[in-house]
């Protein structure tokens, strides 16, 4: 095996925890800045991973690994000649991805529909707050008259500073047609805050947070916008922490084209419907 593609192989390993930048990857492998560049500029190259999209996120450069791509399977090769078979790989992940979403492929035999999720936070932060930074795992939503979960894998970074009357895409997932989503779930990794240039760790007492979803989406392409309403507690030892609630309601307003890290801007019938939801008759249990 190549000594560069087992270095490769590491910097895909932890990339595949959470999202990570540069200089944190540095760190960790005990390598130089520059030769962790070359690293991931070749790994952004083949497709692999890719950078967040966030305004914040985008200044100090955070890198995931790319949605579709095989993280197991690249990780596993033992060939020293592996790029091409990535590719191929990633060429046949697009071929099926895009197949099941035409329907050239069946998804159980079931019809389905793109769902997407946007969310919109209008934070109460301390003074000096410049961006308060919120990572994400996964998302996952409950079909009404269906007990079971469809989740979506996406992992990312949404700066909560951004989103006061504005929407982001965090995640779209793959449901049956014609059904209506009951409950939603955003799972939370951990939380930063920026004040007055100093970067502080932010508790997170409640990773997982859920919500029934209000009103009933239309057939074809669905989005459920959820709106966390957080606000930055300092504790007693001087640290910040994180207490939020989530609310979510169903839209119709979104492009089918919308992807991950996109935004928009609310409309006032949107943001009213959310002001007249009570966020404890909206807060949804947690369990499965």
């Amino acid at each position: 095996m190549s000594k560069t593609w087992h270095m490769k192989k590491r910097v895909l390993k932890i990339l595949s925890k959470r999202p990570r930048t540069p200089g944190e990857i540095s760190k960790l492998l005990g390598l130089s800045p520059s030769t962790v560049s070359v690293h991931i500029a070749e790994l952004e190259r083949i497709g692999a991973i890719e950078r967040v999209e966030n305004g914040y996120a985008k200044r100090w450069k955070y890198y995931r690994i790319k949605p579709g791509f095989n993280i197991e399977k690249a990780i596993c090769v033992k060939e020293v000649n592996m790029i091409p078979l990535i590719l191929m790989g990633i060429a046949i992940a697009a071929f099926i991805g895009v197949g099941a979403f035409i329907g050239l492929i069946p998804h159980g035999g079931q019809a389905t529909t793109i769902l997407t999720i946007q969310l919109t936070d209008p934070p109460n932060v301390p003074n000096g707050t410049q961006a308060l930074l919120v990572s994400y795992s996964s998302l996952q939503v409950r079909m009404r008259d269906s007990p079971g979960w469809i989740t979506d894998n996406t992992t990312g970074i949404v700066n909560l500073m951004s989103l006061t009357n504005v929407s982001e895409v965090v995640g779209k997932l793959k449901v049956p047609m014609n059904a209506s989503v009951g409950t939603i779930r955003f799972n939370i990794t951990s939380a930063r805050i920026l004040v007055n240039g100093m970067t502080y760790n932010v508790d997170v007492p409640n990773h997982q947070l859920s919500a029934n979803v209000i009103g009933v989406g239309a057939a074809g392409n669905m989005s459920v916008l959820m709106d966390m309403r957080t606000k930055i507690a300092s504790t007693a030892n001087a640290t910040y922490m994180l207490v939020t609630s989530l609310k979510a309601v169903a839209v119709n307003n979104i492009d089918a084209n919308e992807q991950v890290g996109s935004t928009n801007q609310l409309n006032v019938s949107v943001e009213n419907e959310l002001n007249q939801i009570g966020g404890d008759n909206n807060t949804a249990s947690s369990g499965p």
